[in-house]
């Protein structure tokens, strides 16, 4: 079997979801990073024309790949509560980031090894978020770490052979002038299930569900502070970012630049850039950093391109054994509105401002509206008098002030 070898071959345009042309990044990316590797086989890649990308497998070069994404391992895990039915390996006292003291229970828990990111340079603290948020949301359901359970066991992640000959048997039909579609996995797909309510199915190409593997690759992974009425805060799921890449070997390059200026600075125990107001701002924070990337290949010259046309971004969480998606949305890159969002991030600090002043720039509104809905829905106690969060949107609240007075001057000394 290890001789046998079948093509596929893709077409970024033609491809059907950004899901997907994520997943042809992520492969790629996969493809490059072990290409270096000694004893590794890879397909061989080539590019016919602009946009298409033929992959020439074999049995060893799909095994490789896949075990490379799907390796894991067992890991320290620290928790603040004992998991039901099994006892801590040990129990330790540390301080929090406030400097109370607190009891955590640790535990080895299967953990994903991510080799690809440790070799990109990505920061321990945003790899154990993406860690994190896989397995609250796509792998939640304990049967679909059965590929990462599998490499934990030293075996295969999944069952190439019959895989290869699945492959096989779609590539034949398809010279034919047809081809079978398969079930897509909720952990392959966001929103994804096998019926809906209607009883409709949800089915893809099987050449197409092989990328859906790999775009968790270059997905970005944040998280929303809800502030609550006594002022302090707290963490909703996970907003789950996935690029649409169009030209995607500078995407690539992009992205390896993007994570190599990720700030491992933390607040609390997770990444600080990493804190988000709403969702729709994970997608705006993914843009900005293509965008400084783009800016930096384009040198002193503002007439730089963007590897993608759009972002998504879905705000996951689990709730008992379910994953719920609380809200989606698509951003369509604009350089003009990243820039303006650049700058809002610097300078806000309460999640409550932020968060209006997000939804104003991306509805083109006057940074001012929709406050009096935020003022006559929220405590007082947010926005008045000396608890945090009325600190912080008064130094919020200064700083714009500040910004709009700078602004009225430029004006006026250009009259």
């Amino acid at each position: 079997m290890s001789q046998e070898r079948l093509s596929l071959s893709y077409d970024v345009y033609g491809l059907p979801t950004a899901q997907h042309r994520a997943g042809l990044a992520g492969l790629l990316l996969l493809c490059d990073l072990l290409k270096n590797e000694e004893g590794v086989s890879l397909p061989d890649i080539d590019t016919p024309e602009y946009g298409t990308y033929c992959f020439t497998w074999t049995p060893d070069s799909l095994r490789c790949v896949l075990n490379y994404f799907y390796d894991a391992g067992m890991a320290e895990v620290l928790v603040k509560a004992k998991w039901s039915g099994q006892e801590p390996k040990r129990i330790e006292t540390r301080k929090t980031p406030e400097g109370k003291e607190e009891k955590v229970f640790i535990y080895d828990q299967l953990t994903p090894k991510a080799t690809f990111f440790r070799k990109l340079g990505m920061p321990d603290v945003w790899i154990r978020l993406w860690f994190n948020a896989l397995w609250q949301t796509l792998r939640a359901v304990p049967k679909t770490r059965i590929p990462y359970e599998n490499r934990n066991a030293a075996k295969d992640a999944l069952d190439i052979i019959a895989l290869w000959k699945d492959l096989g048997s779609f590539q034949r039909d398809f010279a034919m002038g047809k081809f079978k579609t398969v079930d897509i996995p909720g952990c392959f797909f966001i929103g994804s299930q096998a019926h809906n309510a209607e009883m409709i199915p949800f089915k893809g190409r099987l050449d197409e569900n092989l990328l859906l593997h790999f775009w968790p690759v270059v997905m970005g992974v944040y998280q929303p502070e809800i502030l609550k009425l006594d002022g302090s805060s707290s963490f909703q799921g996970y907003v789950l970012v996935i690029p649409d890449v169009l030209d995607i070997e500078i995407f690539c390059e992009d992205f390896k630049a993007a994570i190599q200026q990720l700030d491992d600075a933390v607040a609390g125990y997770r990444p600080r850039g990493s804190i988000i107001a709403i969702h729709h701002e994970g997608a705006l924070v993914y843009g900005t950093q293509l965008m400084a990337m783009a800016r930096s290949r384009a040198g002193q010259s503002e007439l730089y391109r963007f590897s993608v046309c759009g972002i998504e971004a879905y705000h996951l969480e689990k709730r008992g054994n379910n994953v719920h998606m609380l809200a989606s949305d698509r951003l369509e890159v604009d350089k003009k509105i990243l820039q303006q969002y650049d700058t809002l991030r610097k300078n806000m600090w309460n999640p409550l401002f932020k968060r209006q002043c997000i939804l104003n720039l991306l509805s083109n509104r006057p940074w001012y509206k929709g406050f009096e809905r935020a003022f006559s829905t929220q405590s007082k106690d947010l926005f008045l008098g000396n608890s945090r969060s009325a600190r912080l949107f008064a130094g919020d609240m200064n700083r714009k002030w500040k910004a709009l007075k700078e602004i009225e001057q430029l004006e006026r000394s250009a009259q």
